[in-house]
């Protein structure tokens, strides 16, 4: 480089019939160092501007973002950025499948106030998200979730483990 700064870290002996192999190694490893500092810096730009000024893209970054904290009001804007961002871009399959996602965990964390009606909009909303994009694996991943739990029980609690106290499962059990 022209600063001096050593670049690539590694020294290579290699023969000729090796060298295809070894392009393809430094790309993957060259790629793999960029894409989190690419998305860094998307999500960086992302925060600069006002959300109403931002794209489908930058709102799905920025919604992430948020949705990672795992704190209920971080949640609830995370949802309304992912809306928004749906009504900007409504065949942006990764975005449907981070709508279905975000409405999972809600569901999940308890934070649903009506687990059918998100349940519904969750399984249209990956419907959607896997015809446009059909190896989408956050949306698969929500699909399971949400029909293990739904198969476990259909009476009980949103929040995992919690069972309403007219539980069928339980009153057939303890033979109420």
């Amino acid at each position: 480089s022209s600063s001096g700064a050593r670049l690539w870290p590694d020294s290579v002996n290699l023969r000729r019939e090796e060298l295809f192999d070894f392009q393809d190694e430094a790309a993957s490893r060259i790629a793999h160092a960029l894409v989190p500092q690419i998305a860094a810096a998307e999500l960086r730009c992302s925060l600069r501007r006002p959300p109403e000024h931002l794209g489908a893209y930058h709102l799905l970054f920025r919604a992430s973002e948020m949705i990672a904290r795992l704190d209920r009001e971080s949640c609830t804007e995370a949802g309304r950025l992912l809306e928004h961002a749906l009504g900007i871009d409504a065949g942006y399959g990764n975005l449907h499948g981070a709508y279905a996602g975000w409405l999972t965990l809600r569901m999940f964390q308890g934070w649903s106030n009506d687990w059918a009606g998100d349940k519904a909009l969750m399984e249209n909303t990956a419907k959607i998200a896997l015809r446009l994009d059909p190896d989408n694996a956050r949306t698969l991943r929500s699909l399971i979730c949400v029909s293990l739990q739904s198969r476990r029980c259909s009476c009980c609690s949103p929040a995992m483990g919690v069972r309403s106290l007219n539980c069928r499962s339980e009153q057939k059990r303890s033979g109420r």
